[in-house]
């Protein structure tokens, strides 16, 4: 139901197509950002299984924008899981910004995604030079789902 949502009027093959490529943007992110080269701030693999050890469901978003707040909204509103921000355990945010990306702008972004009151927030930060847009990669980790929870209730997973 979930691309039939975000993708319904695309061609099958297209919808699928474009699921891969931010599956694969999702990977190619939190391997990135693991990548110390021009990081402000550091993740590394074990920020990462902080992050998603014994959490339970997890969702996962990512987002592109000019402006780094549109484009935490942006990861926040393409996850591939319905899930409740306010029930994630915790959170790996993967940030790769512009050069020009203000010290008050990326504050202004871990707080939009704080105000959620999430237990654990890790995040790194990544700046680069030739980059037109920011890019924004969520991990929410140990959060509610409406879509698991239906699925658990009819035992188990159906087409």
């Amino acid at each position: 139901d979930m691309l039939l949502d975000k993708f319904g009027n695309l061609p099958v093959r297209e919808c699928f197509n474009r699921y891969d490529y931010l599956v694969a943007e999702y990977v190619k992110g939190v391997i990135d950002g693991m990548i110390p080269e021009n990081s402000v701030k550091h993740v590394d693999f074990s920020d990462f299984k902080i992050a998603t050890q014994k959490t339970g469901v997890s969702a996962f978003g990512v987002g592109r924008h000019h402006l780094l707040n549109s484009a935490v909204d942006d990861a926040l509103e393409t996850t591939f899981l319905d899930f409740d921000p306010s029930t994630v355990q915790s959170m790996l945010v993967i940030f790769r910004t512009r050069e020009m990306v203000s010290m008050k702008d990326a504050v202004g972004s871990l707080r939009k995604l704080n105000k959620y009151g999430v237990g654990r927030l890790l995040w790194g930060m990544r700046v680069v030079s030739n980059s037109s847009r920011n890019l924004v990669i969520i991990t929410a980790c140990g959060t509610k789902s409406r879509t698991v929870e239906e699925m658990l209730e009819r035992g188990g997973a159906s087409v």
